[in-house]
């Protein structure tokens, strides 16, 4: 590919027979399709920052799928905490969705956030929850390594039993 003609260089893709199409701005403010040879050293994502090439730092990709339920038995009816799994080094959790549960009555309020050290990043809220239906969350949460979601039942009955619930995918970082 070369030096860069203009002032964009942006990788778009590779194909099957190695190449890589690029998309450029020429010098007169034009859209071009260039293709490199993988041959060129280009074997990943890789990108013109000021006049220097750069190779993207960190590679991810989806390793497999990620379920989790926690269930507990509600034994404090002002607040009961119900911990997640913690990420575990050399991976990042993206969770889609996330449900809480009081199987068997309502409770006044349920809510969860990201445990990020001393730090906690609220989520989600749910008051009132109405008895035996999840409350459930769709979006994206992505938890580095030592991270893991934390979910408080307050007002809930003693004895219930309470769930969370998490679907998303784990990513394998590779350095």
């Amino acid at each position: 590919m070369g030096a860069p003609k203009g002032f964009l260089v942006v990788p778009i893709g590779f194909r099957a027979d190695g190449t890589l199409r690029t998309l450029e701005l020429t010098d007169n403010d034009e859209l071009k399709i260039a293709l490199a040879t993988a041959t060129a050293g280009l074997v990943a994502p890789h990108g013109w920052y000021l006049d220097d090439w750069y190779k993207q730092p960190l590679q991810i990709g989806i390793s497999e799928c990620y379920a989790e339920q926690v269930g507990e038995v509600c034994t404090n009816i002002v607040t009961h905490k119900i911990d997640t799994a913690i990420v575990a080094p050399g991976k990042l959790h993206v969770y889609t969705i996330v449900g809480l549960q009081d199987y068997h009555n309502a409770c006044t309020l349920a809510t969860f956030y990201v445990k990020r050290g001393a730090t906690n990043i609220d989520i989600a809220y749910y008051a009132p929850t109405v008895a035996q239906r999840p409350d459930i969350w769709s979006g994206q949460i992505v938890l580095k390594e030592g991270d893991y979601i934390q979910a408080n039942f307050k007002g809930a009955t003693i004895n219930d039993d309470l769930y969370v619930r998490i679907l998303g995918y784990q990513m394998d970082l590779e350095t």
